[in-house]
């Protein structure tokens, strides 16, 4: 296996405009970032926390009310379907949520960039490699390896 940071194949952007781009639909969950302090109260957490524990003091504010209602709707049908159901479950859940639409949009632009360039961007490990290659591809190979000054 290798993993490569796609992110190095594309300008600086959020993941919701990379979305956009690729016009894959993005899914937003919530996590409460500042809540927990250590893996064992994920696990070990079985109920949704509380409104006031998504208040992130990076940004000041809380997230909106309804979304929360929402999410924690999401999480207490999990619950029924199972009892055991904890906040690490949601943690998945929530990953999944960014990655997988994250992985059909790499596939979509990788597709885009083999169509145009006929060079598989997975064999790079950033988006200049992959233009040094196509770039390297294009030459002529009739062409002189070096060309005189003026």
């Amino acid at each position: 296996f290798t993993f490569k940071d796609a992110m190095l194949f594309g300008c600086p952007m959020s993941l919701s405009a990379f979305l956009r781009q690729a016009e894959i639909k993005e899914e937003k969950s919530i996590w409460p970032y500042e809540y927990f302090h250590a893996v064992d109260e994920i696990k070990q957490c079985h109920s949704f926390p509380s409104f006031e524990a998504f208040f992130s003091n990076l940004k000041g504010e809380n997230i909106e009310s309804d979304l929360y209602s929402k999410e924690r709707a999401i999480f207490l049908s999990m619950k029924l379907q199972n009892p055991e159901t904890t906040m690490l479950d949601w943690l998945k859940r929530y990953n999944l949520l960014d990655v997988t639409p994250f992985a059909k949009a790499i596939e979509v632009q990788f597709k885009v960039f083999f169509k145009a360039f006929a060079v598989d961007p997975s064999l790079c490990s950033s988006l200049p490699k992959f233009a040094m290659i196509c770039l390297f591809n294009m030459y002529k190979k009739t062409s002189p390896y070096s060309c005189k000054l003026l």
